[in-house]
């Protein structure tokens, strides 16, 4: 997936910001999602129905699982600066391809 370059904040490695669908939707807890960066034990997605937290609300946990079969456990959401909805993963995610 490419985005174009004004959303990338002339950061060349950057992913586009998430689109949080629970934001339309606040009963959302399933979607199909494309990985847009993995970085440490953390995955980010081009959308996500995971609620980082805030405001007294904690941080959403759940599961999410590859085109593989394998099974992400999710025990945190962060949303940085650049509104990117990190899932942090309790185990390393696979690498991608």
């Amino acid at each position: 997936m490419t985005a174009p370059e004004n959303l990338l904040d002339s950061r060349p490695n950057q992913p586009p910001a998430t689109n949080r669908l629970y934001l339309a939707d606040s009963y959302c807890f399933e979607a199909r999602a494309s990985v847009a960066a993995a970085r440490d034990n953390s995955v980010a997605f081009d959308q996500t129905c995971f609620y980082a937290g805030g405001g007294g609300q904690p941080a959403d946990e759940g599961f999410a699982e590859t085109q593989s079969g394998e099974v992400l456990e999710i025990g945190s959401v962060q949303a940085d600066t650049d509104d990117i909805v990190w899932h942090v993963c309790k185990l390393p995610p696979p690498p991608t391809s």
